[in-house]
């Protein structure tokens, strides 16, 4: 979610706090998923969805690449690297 997350939010005056209020979170858990420390459930997803008014896949799409594999920094490598290297060994 990071930056959409965030300028999402934010242009609906919406706080970390408040929208942790919302989803009965800690607003920590709403930062950790703002800076993808943390990886939200698909139900939270579309709860935060909900609550900013907007399609969930906005959301989604900022942490899952084009093919499968989530996007996070301890990720070593996406399904398209993973493709590469299987084909030439």
């Amino acid at each position: 979610m990071s930056k959409k997350f965030n300028n999402y939010r934010r242009s609906r005056n919406i706080s970390q706090k408040k929208l942790a209020t919302f989803l009965n979170l800690s607003q920590s858990y709403i930062s950790k998923v703002e800076s993808f420390k943390r990886i939200p459930k698909i139900k939270l997803f579309f709860l935060i969805a909900i609550k900013l008014h907007i399609c969930p896949k906005l959301l989604i799409d900022e942490y899952v690449c084009e093919l499968c594999k989530l996007k996070h920094p301890e990720l070593k490598y996406c399904c398209i690297e993973e493709q590469s290297k299987k084909e030439n060994d």
